[in-house]
């Protein structure tokens, strides 16, 4: 395993990579979390994946 991040490059070659094997997940936004943080929080909602968690993309990705 490398020590190195991954490039624009990588992710979008991972997107391609697992695009149509997941579910795309939606991003939401709750105003009282935004209060509360004093910004805009984005939620990644990856519960909805077919396993549950964001864990899937990086294994498959990995996988493929």
């Amino acid at each position: 395993m490398s020590n190195v991040l991954p490039t624009v490059a990588d992710v979008v070659a991972a997107e391609a990579r697992v695009r149509g094997w997941l579910v795309e997940t939606p991003v939401l936004e709750s105003d009282i979390i935004n209060r509360r943080a004093g910004a805009r929080v984005l939620l990644k909602a990856e519960c909805l994946q077919h396993t549950g968690s964001f864990k899937i993309r990086g294994a498959l990705n990995r996988l493929l």
